[in-house]
């Protein structure tokens, strides 16, 4: 009974970790790819000494959710976010990691920044506030480069 009891909480903390090391300090948390749901693209998360930095952030809340899980096991908080793109599987994240994260940074390219409603003031080389928050995002100067669609 006991040995079942340890089976099935150690299968249970395998699959609550979602993040998978794939270098030292890097993780991945794989997008889900549900028959019927719109898809969740891929996270990759850097750990840093002060924080953690956050490649796509996903589109539906339990994938962002698994990130802000595994800053708290980290005990780091997010401090970056980068989206390689502006497609909603790689930045629907973004507003709950900034409520969760406030100090958080965004790191976008200029092709986000075109497709956002803080374009006016991120053109003028000012960070670009986000609606509702003191959260700001800074400029790349060139878009970066994806291999997952247009």
């Amino acid at each position: 009974m006991h040995r079942t009891i340890a089976l099935c909480l150690s299968l249970f903390a395998m699959a609550a970790s979602a993040a998978t090391e794939i270098a030292p300090r890097i993780h991945l948390i794989r997008g889900n790819f549900v028959p019927g749901s719109q898809p969740d693209g891929n996270t990759v998360i850097f750990t840093e000494r002060d924080g953690l930095i956050v490649v796509d952030t996903g589109r539906h809340v339990t994938h962002t959710q698994q990130i802000i899980d595994f800053g708290k096991q980290a005990k780091k908080p997010v401090k970056a976010i980068i989206n390689t793109h502006w497609h909603l599987d790689h930045i629907g994240g973004n507003l709950l990691l900034r409520r969760e994260y406030p100090n958080v940074r965004a790191l976008i390219s200029m092709h986000i920044a075109r497709r956002s409603t803080t374009y006016s003031s991120a053109k003028k080389n000012r960070p670009a506030s986000t609606a509702g928050s003191q959260t700001s995002a800074t400029l790349c100067p060139r878009p970066i480069a994806s291999s997952h669609g247009r």
